[in-house]
């Protein structure tokens, strides 16, 4: 575009959990992040001062995930916990929290695919969270691995541990995709449901787990009963 002289748009995917917040259960997601949002605020400030006309910026916007789904069949890796899975205490190791406002399920009816869980055990065992500090009115996890080795090392440290993984079955939702608007009641009873199922396998891995290492407590409850009636 620049050796032709034509005006354009650059456009990247990121997410803001290499902007906000340091994410010390996933630093390598969020470093990947970061660096993306880093390099495109490289990439204007390039253009912009070699009087280029085109734009370079980061876009989060549900289309980036609609086009992929509905469009390409292809995959799409969602983390629904979003920034609370990083922050929560140390009485709720393993206890997944509220999966937001249901955007994850509105993002795949409009597409009319399935969701496919996947339940992971130990990854919350890499970086122990000890207690969580009120930062400009931000909460940060204070880990183990950062009073241990100091905040730069710590974010990357992972203390060892076995990880395991089982796939649920495919949740399938009977609404018609392409609507331009679904119930937000509807969204997060369907998000409820496949959090509590995906708890309840968290639960039977938890217990039939060999060791429990550092940092590792019980869950001091069980799942609820809630199910995704769109099974």
């Amino acid at each position: 575009m620049i050796e032709h002289g034509t005006c354009g748009h650059v456009l990247a995917k990121s997410s803001g959990a290499g902007t906000t917040g340091t994410m010390d259960t996933g630093p390598g997601y969020a470093t990947t992040k970061a660096a993306v949002c880093s390099l495109m605020e490289c990439l204007y400030g390039q253009l912009r001062d070699s009087g280029a006309d085109i734009q370079a910026t980061v876009v989060a916007h549900p289309d980036n995930a609609h086009r992929p789904l509905r469009e390409e069949g292809r995959l799409v890796a969602v983390f629904p916990q979003g920034a609370k899975g990083s922050v929560k205490p140390k009485s709720d190791r393993y206890r997944l929290q509220r999966f937001g406002r249901g955007g994850f399920v509105e993002t795949t009816m409009r597409a009319g695919v399935p969701i496919l869980p996947i339940v992971l055990m130990g990854t919350e065992d890499t970086t122990p969270t000890l207690l969580n500090l009120e930062l400009g009115g931000t909460r940060m996890p204070l880990t183990l691995n950062t009073v241990l080795f100091g905040p730069i090392l710590g974010a990357v440290a992972h203390f060892p541990a076995k990880i395991r993984a089982q796939v649920l079955p495919p949740v399938v939702f009977e609404e018609s995709p392409e609507q331009p608007m679904y119930l937000r009641s509807l969204l997060m009873d369907r998000a409820e449901g496949i959090r509590g199922d995906m708890q309840e396998t968290l639960d039977a891995m938890y217990d039939v787990r060999e060791s429990r290492g550092i940092g590792k407590t019980r869950p001091a409850f069980r799942t609820t009963d809630a199910r995704c009636s769109g099974n």
